[in-house]
């Protein structure tokens, strides 16, 4: 039965899908996903397909490969601008990655800003004792900035236009900035 489903995410994964490619990185991803296989070269490339499927959680995945160098060559630059993005994109998982970047740097709004955002969109891992430790006002201004960018740029992604791809590119050099800032 595990050979047959294999074989499904396979065919999936040939025809266009990203979310299979994602199931099949995982697969192959041991430690890392509670898996018997432990191939994390195989699981990133089937990461890095199943985003360039245009399946936008499978981001996340990898750039904590690239920021630790699982499966790949690492590279800090590159896995922060991947874990940014996927952060704008919506991945929860990231915006709470970002929240602890952030309070790792002292940027103790920025940190309670992003869990408020990761809570905002859904995130089941933001508790609310981890939403007390910063000035309410300021957070609440920085989160509500926060939710729009990700709002606007979560359209842009899904757009079909291309002034608003050229949008979502200016979009994507101000978190090459970020980033930029963030490794310096």
């Amino acid at each position: 039965a595990a050979e047959a489903a294999e074989r499904w995410l396979t065919e999936a994964t040939d025809e266009g899908d990203g979310e299979a490619a994602l199931m099949l990185g995982t697969l192959d991803d041991g430690p890392a996903t509670g898996q018997a296989r432990d191939q994390p070269h195989i699981a990133h490339r089937r990461y890095q397909q199943a985003v360039a499927l245009g399946h936008r959680p499978a981001r996340f995945r990898v750039a904590c490969n690239l920021l630790i160098g699982r499966g790949t060559q690492r590279d800090v630059a590159g896995g922060a601008e991947a874990m940014i993005e996927a952060a704008y994109g919506g991945d929860t998982d990231a915006q709470v990655f970002m929240a602890h970047v952030c309070a790792r740097h002292g940027d103790m709004v920025g940190a309670q800003a992003w869990l408020v955002v990761a809570k905002f969109f859904g995130s089941d891992k933001v508790e609310p004792h981890q939403l007390r430790f910063a000035p309410l006002r300021e957070t609440a201004g920085r989160a509500g900035l926060l939710i729009d960018r990700v709002r606007a740029y979560r359209l842009l992604l899904e757009a079909v236009d291309p002034v608003l791809w050229r949008a979502a590119d200016a979009v994507r050099a101000s978190i090459r900035a970020e980033v930029a800032e963030l490794v310096g």
